[in-house]
This record gives C-alpha cells, structure tokens and sequence, in this order.
C-alpha cells in the first residue's frame, strides 16, 4: 500500500509542479470538478483560453459514445473501513492533497458546494 501511495505521490508531483512548466496551455481538472460542477468546470476552461461556445447552453450527455443503449450511469460510493481511510491520509502528502483540493474528512464537500474549487493552470 505504501508503494501505492508513494507512485501517487510522484504522479501529483509531476502533475503539480512539472507540468505547468512543461505545458503552455495547461490545466489540472479534478474528476469531482467535473462530477459535481460541470457547467462552472467548462466556463472555467473558456474563459482561460478565450473559447467561443458552439452553443449557447452545455449539452448533458446522456450515453456513451453516441451510443443509445448505453447510458451513462453515475457510479456508486465506495465506502472504506475508517481505519483504512486514516491509514491512507496519514501516509499522504497533506500540502500536494490541499493544492489538489482534498482535504482529510471533506467527503468531497468542497467540490459538492462548489465552494473554493481550485485549477492548476499554465
């Protein structure tokens, strides 16, 4: 487990910290920036880069891949034991965590009320 964590470590370090300076046009989005705050999430991006929208309202999609027999289905809770999800905070970088926009007990609040939301951006 401690591997694991030690690889995600990394990951958000280069996501971070490299990237950015890799990248002109750069933007570090969080999947629940995406889940919870779609429509704030794509503003966010058009107005970085100056973007005409092609229509005047977001479309929400409703299936996969222009499929129609497949629709897109949000994906249950995973729920961990407490003494799991302490052992994994307590063996995380709290300061890459909090740049990222997690924080220890949040349960993703902060995305769901679209309160602070925060974009790594070049």
């Amino acid at each position: 487990m401690l591997f694991v964590l030690l690889l995600k470590k990394m990951k958000n370090f280069y996501l971070l910290n490299v990237m950015p300076k890799k990248v002109k046009n750069y933007i570090l989005i969080n999947y629940e920036s995406l889940l919870y705050n779609y429509e704030y999430t794509l503003d966010f991006i058009k107005d970085k880069f100056n973007l005409l929208p092609k229509f005047p309202i977001y479309k929400q999609i409703k299936t996969y891949k222009k499929s129609d027999n497949y629709s897109f289905v949000k994906q249950r809770i995973i729920l961990l034991n407490p003494v799991v999800v302490n052992y994994i905070w307590n063996n995380l970088h709290i300061v890459q965590e909090t740049r990222l926009g997690y924080l220890k007990g949040d349960n993703n609040e902060t995305f769901k009320n679209n309160t602070n939301l925060k974009f790594i951006c070049s």
